[in-house]
């Protein structure tokens, strides 16, 4: 997103500033800062989200970056994840806020190349890693009142023209004027979230977080101890409430709402860890090797990294952050130097690991989706690769697998949740693991021709014997217990297993190609 920390200085001339394309390095959603301040003379505030793996987005958003920079003018502030293209640069040598800006810049303790972090702010946003890239829209972004529409290398121009246009026509246009331009730009409905106090105030702790190493030569630690200690009570409160209304059956959660609230509470870590990463950069294994990524899931890869960030900091005694850190001598911009006698694990008996597995066994259901479901799809007559991970429509019979006891699964089902995508909806890990135990039942053979002309060998069952564990794991996470160190460990090594992981990964290439 593009704003150059502009509330670190506030001593610039706005006649000077004609045109606005900045990375959001502030934190523009807490009340009172001059950056939103700064940042509420622009009628229309656009944030871009993508990946930073999508070189195709990446290297088309540089090429456009500084046209679209002057095209906006004081009209549109676009927010981008990436730090500005050379052209930009050296364009914006010549404006001096640009260049009283540059003597902050080290100020920033995180990378725009994080994946980690760009899936928290969209997970934020209510965008989902499949539906980058995307923009957010909104006449004041920090109240959380946004507009979600996606968009491409062919659109993104396009998108930012038409809002520039609105701004220029109606001068103060309203969120209802950007809904019904960016809907008709494209004939694609946009998608509307109302204000949302919660959303600001997450964004606003999200942003404090990340901005608590201060400075290129000091690291605030007693800021930031005191914000994690307040996350990680937090976290536990809300961990407690969620499995004491199971154990109560008070209220009755299905697993999506179950996923999204332990979604969101690994999501409030994931600001302190990556802290924690950057100044403890060779105390950590957070970035730990992670097998076929060339092959998985890019999702996959972004929920894996955040278990690896945030287990590693759980794992980190952070009443003793401050006894083997040397303020006076740590830099954000380089892996610090920790003390070799420094400790790094604790008495894990009163720590809920669960925040950490839980992108673990979310990655691996996703891989589960998309190789076994899928070989049970084809098993199905769901026609692959053209429908692979798709809704098929042509299938005559709906793909319901019968589960027992009158229970069925539908594994052709429309996901209501990616329309533009038209993926099928996938199973959760003990949904998907019934239907696998039933299709000798629903189709006699034809599941095992269908692995063995991938694998050319039967299903293994030690695929069967991880994807058992890492359930087991998962509800005693979701519905009673909180996670031993040692269960967060185990399913580590089932969703990292290279030989598991190969397995999956020959299936789902097999299918998909």
């Amino acid at each position: 997103m593009r704003e150059y920390a502009l509330n670190d200085f506030k001593n610039y001339n706005n006649d000077e500033i004609e045109n606005m394309g900045v990375p959001l390095k502030s934190n523009i959603f807490k009340q009172g800062t001059s950056g939103q301040k700064y940042f509420a003379r622009f009628p229309i505030q656009v944030a871009v989200l993508f990946s930073p793996n999508d070189l195709r987005f990446v290297e088309a958003f540089r090429e456009i970056f500084l046209n679209l920079d002057q095209l906006t003018g004081d009209d549109v502030a676009f927010f981008a994840v990436l730090d500005p293209p050379e052209d930009w640069i050296d364009a914006a040598s010549n404006w001096e806020w640009w260049r009283e800006y540059q003597g902050h810049i080290g100020q920033a303790g995180f990378s725009y190349d994080d994946r980690v972090l760009i899936a928290e702010i969209a997970r934020l946003f209510g965008i989902a890693w499949s539906s980058l890239p995307s923009i957010v829209v909104g006449t004041n972004l920090w109240t959380g009142e946004r507009v979600i529409f996606p968009t491409s290398v062919c659109n993104l121009e396009r998108q930012l023209e038409a809002l520039t246009r609105l701004a220029r026509e109606w001068g103060q246009p309203n969120i209802d004027h950007i809904y019904q331009t960016l809907s008709d730009l494209i004939g694609v409905e946009a998608e509307y979230h109302p204000p949302s106090e919660g959303l600001r105030d997450r964004f606003s702790q999200f942003y404090e977080v990340l901005g608590t190493p201060r400075g290129s030569e000091k690291f605030d630690v007693r800021e930031y101890s005191r914000i994690v200690h307040k996350e990680l009570e937090l976290v536990a409160n809300i961990l407690d409430q969620l499995r004491q209304m199971r154990r109560d059956e008070e209220l009755s959660l299905a697993i999506s709402a179950i996923d999204q609230i332990l979604e969101d509470v690994t999501g409030r870590l994931v600001a302190p860890a990556t802290v924690a990463m950057q100044v403890l950069r060779n105390f950590l294994e957070a970035e730990r090797d992670i097998p076929f990524t060339e092959l998985l899931d890019e999702e996959s890869v972004v929920m894996l990294k955040t278990a690896l960030r945030v287990g590693s900091f759980l794992e980190l005694d952070i009443d003793r952050f401050s006894d083997f850190l040397n303020p006076t001598q740590l830099s954000t911009q380089r892996p610090s130097q920790v003390p070799v006698n420094a400790p790094k694990k604790r008495h894990f008996n009163s720590v809920d690991f669960t925040p950490g597995a839980q992108g673990a066994w979310k990655a691996f259901e996703l891989e589960i989706n998309l190789s076994v479901i899928q070989a049970a799809r084809a098993a199905s007559n769901v026609t692959m690769p053209e429908f692979f991970a798709r809704y098929d429509p042509n299938l005559r019979v709906r793909g319901r697998v019968h589960t027992g006891k009158g229970n069925h699964k539908d594994i052709n089902q429309r996901d209501r949740h990616y329309p533009r995508v038209v993926r099928h909806r996938f199973l959760p890990l003990g949904d998907a693991l019934y239907v696998i135990k039933a299709m000798p039942t629903h189709s006699p053979d034809f599941f095992d021709t269908v692995v063995s002309r991938c694998l050319q060998k039967p299903l293994p069952s030690h695929v069967f014997d991880a994807w058992k564990r890492i359930n087991r794991i998962r509800n005693q996470a979701s519905h009673t217990e909180p996670l031993s160190h040692k269960d967060y460990q185990l399913v580590l090594e089932d969703a990292l297993s290279p030989d598991i992981l190969r397995t999956l990964m020959q299936i789902k290439q097999s299918l998909s190609t």
